[in-house]
């Protein structure tokens, strides 16, 4: 492992873990640094020991996630949109990079069959309460099946590993849809928090042999 390698490495744990920690102090001035950095990282990373297009793709895709954190760490509906809108793209950019290679089994379509049915869970359970987000969450619930979906038929260097950042990264939305929206969860941010900085990790670890 480089030098570079080892400080970005260690700069994404040290920040993810403070901000994680200063979660009970949020919102504080410049919050939305802290917050993103730990995917910037991620990003940086992507760039330099994910070789090709899918380098590229997963640094994009790192970025945009940024952006999210950004927007999200503001009060108000266009910041929430912005938000949206950010990690969208970035659920379609990972999609894009995971179906650089994969491979359809029958072995996965338990997998399959149980994204699908958790995604049409999701909707019932949240269209009576989105109003005017109808159609935005739609698209986003359907991009992050997509992504699950190429997740579980990926056949790079670490499929588990991949498939197990998907999942914790959809979790992490899942969470957040249901406290916004649905019910107040005790703890949200935690939870929201430490399973996207895990499932962002473990999707960029994934293609690092």
């Amino acid at each position: 492992m480089n030098l570079t390698n080892i400080i970005l490495t260690s700069l994404f744990f040290v920040s993810a873990f403070t901000y994680v920690a200063l979660l009970h102090k949020t919102p504080f001035k410049g919050d939305f640094i802290l917050k993103s950095l730990p995917v910037i990282c991620l990003a940086i990373l992507s760039l330099i020991f994910v070789p090709d297009v899918v380098g590229i793709l997963l640094c994009a895709g790192f970025l945009f996630s940024a952006g999210g954190d950004t927007s999200l760490s503001f009060s108000g509906e266009q910041f929430f949109l912005g938000g949206l809108g950010s990690f969208l793209i970035a659920h379609i950019l990972y999609s894009i990079a995971f179906a650089q290679s994969f491979s359809f089994t029958t072995e996965s379509l338990p997998w399959i069959g149980a994204w699908l049915a958790l995604s049409i869970v999701m909707l019932v359970i949240l269209l009576p309460r989105l109003g005017d987000m109808k159609i935005p969450v739609t698209v986003y619930i359907t991009v992050i099946f997509t992504m699950l979906v190429f997740a579980t038929l990926w056949q790079g260097i670490h499929p588990n590993l991949l498939l197990v950042g998907a999942v914790l990264f959809a979790l992490s939305d899942a969470i957040l849809s249901i406290d916004k929206f649905l019910k107040p969860i005790s703890w949200s941010k935690y939870f929201i928090m430490t399973t996207y900085y895990a499932g962002q990790f473990l999707i960029y670890r994934a293609f690092i042999a």
